[in-house]
């Protein structure tokens, strides 16, 4: 619907320029989360039990990555060659 509205090329630009607005060059978000993985580790089982996630076609890399870590919730040494890596980057 939006796309109707406002042209795909102008919700990316305008998508931009909010990340550039609010995220600092020199944020290291990834860091951040490292550094908060006790706190998030606490929740986690939790909200992959009781949240059911959808997505569109662009989210589904994102939705692999929840459903792996679903299955391996519980498992000691889980196998990571499995798993989904679309979602990972460094920029």
């Amino acid at each position: 619907m939006i796309f109707e509205r406002i042209a795909r090329e102008q919700v990316k630009q305008a998508s931009a320029t909010v990340e550039t607005l609010t995220r600092p060059a020199d944020d290291h978000y990834y860091e951040f989360l490292l550094g908060q993985y006790s706190t998030i580790r606490r929740f986690l089982p939790l909200l992959l039990r009781t949240i059911q996630f959808e997505g569109g076609k662009a989210g589904q890399p994102v939705l692999r990555a929840i459903e792996f870590l679903r299955d391996i919730e519980g498992h000691a040494k889980p196998a990571m060659d499995q798993a989904p890596h679309e979602v990972v980057n460094r920029t």
